[in-house]
């Protein structure tokens, strides 16, 4: 079995919430003087990652949240290939689902896109 996504070394769980992979273009648009634009592609086949997980306990959520940088390392599977590459990490959010006896319940969700 293989994981699905390492971030900083660390094997993350299988999101039981959802793990969405998408795939965009850089470029660069301009207009000519004679009113045509031209699009120069930069680069194709940017990965952007978004995971969430449902449910972890307190300390599941300290170990995963700690591993977290603004950048990131990250071995994920785009398009099927396993490839290492430099992720920037936004819009991390961690709240509580559930609380009762003493017993906490976490999500958790971030966002990475390809440096």
């Amino acid at each position: 079995m293989h994981s699905l996504l390492v971030i900083n070394g660390v094997d993350f769980p299988t999101p039981e919430g959802s793990y969405d992979v998408k795939y965009s273009a850089v470029t660069n648009e301009y207009e000519g003087e004679n009113g045509e634009k031209t699009v120069e592609i930069i680069r194709e086949n940017v990965a952007a990652i978004s995971v969430s997980y449902n449910g972890m306990t307190e300390e599941q959520l300290n170990d995963l949240h700690a591993v977290l940088t603004t950048v990131c390392t990250v071995v994920f599977y785009k398009k099927g290939v396993k490839t290492t590459a430099k992720m920037k990490l936004s819009d991390v959010s961690t709240p509580k689902k559930y609380y009762k006896h003493g017993l906490s319940v976490w999500g958790m969700s971030f966002n990475l896109e390809e440096l």
